[in-house]
């Protein structure tokens, strides 16, 4: 599992996050990751690195970022049957003051891009269909989730910044499909494909808090399978908007 989740925090688009983040840590080896089971049915908390400030990304360079772009999590082998979406459970993470819910059948794995944690839960012995978190620090001009504009402001710059398909070789398309603001979220909802690749959809819910020191941007993206909609949507849909920043709203 560890191997095969890999690219969890060296994905094109995770580097190019981190490389404006932090430079320094975009060069290193490839990071360590691990797969740690299941979800438990009860709440629990995971022990993270703490954030410094002197990784604090700016308000233009988030805007301008895939912040939200897909990550690439192949393992080979058969699909397994999800749960129904009323078997969520709770995951909570008091020390970062968030929680959501997520299908107790799933599996929790966890990778490094710098100083970084990326934590996915996917269903078992498959990863192109998951919902990942990221925790990025803000820089002193981001004041609150406000800051990035309306909420529509926001999604069409997070997807315009994905899209490359109308470049003379067409690259990457991304669609923006829906946008609204909700239980103090950006509710963002858009595909991606690349050329000659299955269309992904994304799901993505983004959030402002602050922990002790920082402000921080939290985001959390479901994806999977376009073609796949049928069988993944409902249960990542109810995953993605159960996400809430528990303390410290900004």
């Amino acid at each position: 599992m560890a191997s095969s989740l890999s690219q969890l925090a060296s994905s094109s688009a995770v580097s190019a996050l981190y490389a404006r983040v932090s430079p320094k840590s975009a060069n290193q080896a490839s990071p360590s990751v691990r797969s740690v089971g299941p979800v438990r049915p009860r709440a629990e908390s995971e022990s993270t690195t703490p954030i410094t400030r002197p990784g604090a990304v700016s308000r233009r360079d988030l805007l301008a970022g895939s912040l939200a772009a897909p990550l690439t999590l192949t393992l080979a082998g058969a699909a397994v049957a999800e749960g129904e979406a009323s078997d969520l459970v709770t995951f909570d993470n008091p020390k970062e003051n968030y929680t959501f819910q997520v299908p107790a059948g799933w599996e929790r794995s966890e990778g490094m891009a710098g100083v970084r944690k990326v934590i996915a839960f996917h269903p078992p012995d498959r990863t192109d269909a998951n919902v990942t978190i990221l925790i990025t620090p803000l820089a002193a001009d981001f004041t609150s989730l406000g800051s990035f504009g309306t909420v529509d402001a926001f999604a069409e710059t997070l997807v315009n910044g994905l899209d490359r398909s109308w470049q003379p070789s067409p690259g990457q398309k991304a669609v923006l499909l829906g946008a609204k603001s909700a239980n103090d979220n950006y509710l963002v909802e858009y595909t991606l494909q690349k050329p000659n690749e299955p269309c992904v959809h994304l799901y993505s819910a983004v959030a402002t808090g602050q922990n002790v020191w920082y402000n921080n941007l939290y985001t959390f993206t479901g994806q999977y399978p376009e073609e796949e909609a049928a069988t993944f949507k409902p249960t990542v849909d109810k995953i993605v908007k159960s996400f809430r920043v528990t303390l410290n709203k900004q």
